[in-house]
């Protein structure tokens, strides 16, 4: 929703992640780069899961992630009424941090309950003000059963800095027959800020190819004109014993 504005903020974000079946453990790799005005941001983090049965039904999953953190300026773009003012270089020298994150899940058949806490140790170091501590939790419902149409619903809870927001979304999921699922379409709305819509063609077993559109109603929304998001997800293994 910022693509209209003059010098919107650009992110690029990967992520890849392999399981282990026989012993219930999940390793990632993630690489964030998001670039603000003057600032860049990088992170680069490994993450290492591991997943307990707690019974027939409900299993626990527990994650832990290491970052590596680098914050520069561009002091290109900045204009000062001293060019050649040390303090302020001073302040705006590149930084270089380690971070953590950490997580749990609840999950059965049809629900996926977690929390979620990012860049820990920046609850106890002040000194990287833009990788701050932030948390997350979330409930996720499904129906799994052989009707051609299912459905869904979840809501997720944000608390960023002093600012929490909550978004609330339903699926539609449709099967070509008993067995297969075809497309599914969706709709999400973020209270007093966004709402959107989302549609995914699963184009092969282990190919999804999926369209976002959110549009914002909140304080810009006079000058944005909504973003386009594409997505083209790839499922290089498939846990037999996950849900």
């Amino acid at each position: 929703q910022w693509v209209s504005f003059p010098g919107s903020p650009t992110t690029a974000f990967a992520t890849a992640t392999k399981y282990i079946d026989a012993s219930h453990t999940q390793y990632g790799l993630k690489v964030f780069e998001d670039k603000i005005g003057y600032t860049l941001t990088s992170n680069l983090a490994l993450s290492y899961a591991y997943s307990v049965n707690l019974d027939y039904v409900w299993k626990l999953n527990l994650g832990l992630a290491a970052s590596f953190q680098n914050m520069t300026y561009d002091l290109n773009m900045i204009d000062l009424p001293t060019k050649d003012d040390p303090t302020v270089y001073k302040k705006l020298a590149h930084i270089n941090n380690f971070n953590a994150d950490m997580g749990l899940e609840l999950t059965n058949k049809n629900w996926r309950i977690g929390a979620s806490s990012q860049n820990i140790f920046s609850l106890f170091f002040a000194g990287d003000k833009q990788q701050i501590n932030s948390n997350f939790a979330y409930a996720i419902y499904r129906q799994v059963n052989e009707n051609m149409i299912s459905y869904g619903g979840g809501t997720t809870l944000i608390q960023y800095r002093n600012l929490t927001q909550m978004e609330l979304n339903v699926t539609s999921y449709f099967k070509s027959n008993r067995m297969d699922e075809l497309f599914q379409v969706g709709a999400f709305y973020r209270p007093k800020s966004e709402l959107g819509a989302i549609v995914g063609f699963n184009l092969s077993q282990a190919i999804l190819l999926s369209y976002s559109y959110d549009f914002n109603v909140g304080g810009i929304s006079r000058s944005s004109v909504g973003s386009h998001e594409l997505m083209l997800t790839y499922r290089m293994y498939k846990c037999p014993t996950c849900y």
